[in-house]
């Protein structure tokens, strides 16, 4: 049994937030605190075992200690996992729906969280036309009714990316014995595209010159958007981070004494950590923004509701400012820097590779980033300074 990894601390559980809504925090091998509306929190374990899922209540926090809750959940887990199992009954009866339960909770160990939803909402949206079919019963016609509205919608790379998920949960099936067959390999894409019809590649709208730029942060400064909400756009454009990164970002992933910036792995599109070192423009305001009351755990840009901002915060304020998504689109601004500073190669001396760097994009083919391990911080600091002097000052 792998040995349990201890994500939480006693502090974190007794300082946990309460929210409108229910939500879980992970401690590793499968216990939970559940913090509730009501300001109960409680531990449960969670234990996927001979193709079921055990949930087990071990207690309140106000009964037990986050210590002792570990030492009741790694006694329980174990008496599950000493419950006796038949491979051959439990492929015979399975259904899908209890498969990709136990894949799941598998990859929820490995997976970022953003992908881990869109796998749910696969789950819940389409694949429930045969969720409580056999896995083994599951058939190449079921997938691609399923699948169909995809097609209606012309929507190919969806339709791509709920076959991959499907594709993985059957590979674990036959790779528990629950089935023999993986009935979404044969369904290849490329044999699809009769039913697709093949639209031009659409980018992000973005501005090309960087007076435009500079109008667009006097605007932004001068508007009457919340202050937080213009710091946090601040913070995207002078680090040219995708809108995300740039509106999770906490106060425990900046290091201010190093001038620092490193975004987890699990926030990146590519699954690696990205790290970047600030500006002296924006070292000053988070310096400033620090002398605020706030835990490590906080987020950096926080909305009137002391939330983190929506997703369309930044987008819905830029339309107010006229810059509709026919002029700009906030991812568009990492093509406005790279499309300014390839023009201005002659000024900083930095390649296209440094470029692509500061926006975390991987670099050369598998073969020579498996020779080539160099990270560029120090070229990037450099064209993220000259980057933030071409912008000028925030306060």
């Amino acid at each position: 049994m792998a040995k349990q990894i201890e994500i939480l601390t006693q502090a974190q559980c007794e300082e946990a937030e309460i929210k409108e809504k229910e939500y879980q925090l992970n401690d590793g091998a499968g216990l939970y605190l559940i913090v509730r509306p009501s300001g109960s929190k409680a531990f449960n374990l969670v234990v996927y075992h001979g193709g079921k899922r055990y949930s087990h209540a071990i207690g309140t926090l106000k009964e037990m200690s986050l210590k002792q809750a570990r030492v009741l959940a790694k006694a329980k887990r174990t008496q599950i996992e000493k419950v006796p199992t038949n491979n051959a009954l439990i492929a015979f009866s399975i259904t899908f729906k209890e498969v990709f339960s136990e894949w799941i909770g598998i990859k929820r160990k490995t997976t970022n969280e953003k992908t881990l939803n869109r796998w749910s909402y696969y789950n819940k949206a389409y694949f429930k036309d045969f969720e409580n079919k056999k896995i083994r019963d599951v058939n190449r016609a079921d997938i691609m009714h399923s699948l169909n509205d995809y097609i209606v919608e012309q929507k190919l790379e969806s339709f791509k990316k709920a076959l991959g998920a499907l594709n993985q949960v059957f590979s674990h099936a036959i790779l528990r014995d629950y089935c023999e067959l993986n009935p979404a390999v044969a369904i290849k894409p490329k044999d699809l595209k009769q039913y697709f019809v093949k639209s031009k590649t659409k980018h992000f709208s973005y501005l090309k010159e960087i007076e435009e730029v500079r109008k667009l942060k006097e605007a932004i400064l001068t508007s009457e958007m919340t202050p937080s909400l213009k710091r946090l756009v601040m913070f995207q454009l002078y680090n040219v981070t995708r809108p995300g990164e740039a509106r999770l970002a906490q106060w425990c992933e900046i290091d201010l004494e190093k001038g620092i910036w490193t975004i987890p792995a699990d926030k990146m599109k590519a699954g690696e950590a990205h790290t970047i070192t600030l500006s002296k423009q924006v070292l000053e305001m988070l310096k400033i923004l620090n002398t605020h009351s706030h835990t490590q755990k906080d987020y950096i840009f926080k909305s009137l509701k002391l939330k983190e901002f929506s997703q369309n915060a930044v987008n819905v304020a830029l339309k107010r400012l006229g810059y509709t998504s026919d002029i700009l689109q906030p991812h568009g601004l990492r093509a406005t820097f790279a499309t300014i500073m390839n023009e201005k190669q002659d000024e900083h001396g930095l390649s296209d590779n440094i470029i692509q760097s500061c926006l975390a994009h991987k670099i050369g083919n598998s073969i020579a980033r498996a020779y080539n391990h160099a990270t560029y911080e120090r070229q990037k600091a450099k064209l993220y300074q000259f980057w933030a002097d071409l912008l000028g000052d925030i306060i």
